[in-house]
């Protein structure tokens, strides 16, 4: 079990409660910017040329993967550091 932690303002926080809580309300930010790099990048899949298309298409696929790792990947990996530090 994770240990509680001070906060600045003198209350105790449970890491896990913590980084929930941010990813819940950060999620919904995350996600709208993942979509519209992901749709500006997008575009380039309608150029002409094949080497720009692959391009787009690895960019969109690069985007949501950074995307995902952010949201389930990153809380998880500071959950354990704060548990074994």
């Amino acid at each position: 079990m994770a240990a509680k932690r001070s906060s600045p303002h003198g209350d105790t926080v449970d890491p896990i409660d913590a980084f929930s809580r941010a990813v819940h309300d950060a999620g919904g930010t995350l996600f709208v910017s993942a979509v519209t790099t992901a749709a500006g990048l997008g575009v380039l899949l309608f150029t002409f040329l094949p080497s720009l298309q692959r391009f787009g298409l690895v960019m969109i696929l690069v985007v949501g993967y950074a995307f995902l790792a952010s949201v389930f990947l990153l809380p998880s990996l500071l959950v354990l550091h704060s548990r074994y530090r």
